[in-house]
């Protein structure tokens, strides 16, 4: 798999965890978004090629 797909599919999960830190109750609403924010930061490390899976 590419950068690119691989960046994409991982920024589509952080997306997906930023977007229902509203709806789970498991964590605070913060807690979530902020791992969304890591998540997506991670996506693009592996876009710019800074890491490799």
């Amino acid at each position: 798999m590419d950068r690119n797909l691989s960046g994409f599919l991982i920024g589509c999960l952080g997306a997906a965890v930023t977007l229902l830190a509203y709806q789970q109750t498991v964590v605070t609403s913060t807690q979530s978004v902020a791992a969304g924010f890591v998540v997506i930061l991670f996506a693009l490390f592996v876009k710019e090629g800074f890491i490799s899976l």
